[in-house]
């Protein structure tokens, strides 16, 4: 009877040390620039255009200065899109 009781003592503490959380101090903290882009490059911060067609809540068609046209998407932007069906 005595060996259950210490056996119990045992498996309670064992239990009750694996559910203690790990220090403070061991946590990992997130990355300071998890997407790779330099705050402080110009060439990664900011690029002008102009609009010329919008295509729908989140996709634009942009001119940029070198006369190339791209289709640019705005992330971080719910809209429906609409695309018209048959």
């Amino acid at each position: 009877m005595r060996t259950r009781w210490a056996a119990l003592a045992v498996a309670v503490l064992l239990l009750l040390a694996g559910c203690a959380g790990a220090p403070a101090s061991d946590l990992e903290s997130p990355p300071e620039n998890p997407d790779g882009v330099d705050p402080n490059d110009p060439d990664d911060t900011a690029w002008t255009g102009t609009v010329v067609r919008v295509v729908d809540g989140d996709t634009r068609e942009v001119e940029f200065p070198n006369g190339e046209v791209d289709t640019v998407r705005l992330l971080g932007v719910d809209t429906p899109e609409t695309s018209v069906g048959s």
